[in-house]
């Protein structure tokens, strides 16, 4: 609401604003979990494990009491974001093998 008087929007030209970013977001997010099943990219447990440990290594908890305060079903989400990590990773490291493949071609 504070937002919305600062910018003297009203809800409805707010929306219209933040659609396009919206919809781009949505699209990106639906490209890599293609990538993701297309490549078999997953995320096990161990990954969730090593999140939970990231998290609770950041937020200066132990990671049982990170799992306390996540809901049973979060796991699951956790996993198809990670794996998500994963399909970006999996770009990046593409990307840069063309780029090698490309430069040492330039080369010859």
């Amino acid at each position: 609401d504070m937002y919305l008087q600062y910018t003297g929007k009203d809800p409805e030209s707010f929306r219209e604003d933040m659609k396009p970013e919206a919809e781009e977001r949505i699209r990106g997010s639906l490209v890599l979990e293609q990538i993701a099943e297309d490549e078999e990219i997953t995320a096990g447990d161990e990954d969730v494990k090593a999140e939970l440990e990231r998290m609770a290594s950041m937020y200066q908890m132990s990671v049982e009491q990170i799992e306390q305060l996540l809901p049973e079903d979060e796991k699951e989400s956790m996993k198809k974001n990670l794996a998500t990590q994963k399909a970006v990773d999996f770009l990046i490291e593409y990307a840069n093998m063309v780029d090698s493949f490309e430069d040492a071609e330039i080369e010859e």
